[in-house]
């Protein structure tokens, strides 16, 4: 009778352990905080980014007054 309760409890045991039981769930990573370094090189990437898209648009515009001037 001993060995049945205690194959019982070991059974038990073995069961509630293959399935996790009490085990915690990792933490989420800390948000990534943005250096000063960062903030600048990415204000100046923006600054870039719209510098050259009024150069194109300044670009087109010279394009066309060429092709006004030259019909």
């Amino acid at each position: 009778m001993w060995r049945a309760l205690l194959a019982a409890v070991f059974a038990g045991s073995m069961a509630l352990g293959t399935m996790g039981c009490g085990e915690e769930s990792a933490p989420p990573p800390p948000e990534k905080k943005q250096s000063k370094i960062e903030g600048v090189i990415k204000k100046a990437g923006e600054e870039v980014k719209k510098g050259v898209e009024e150069v194109k648009k300044d670009a087109e515009d010279v394009k066309k007054a060429v092709e006004d001037a030259t019909k």
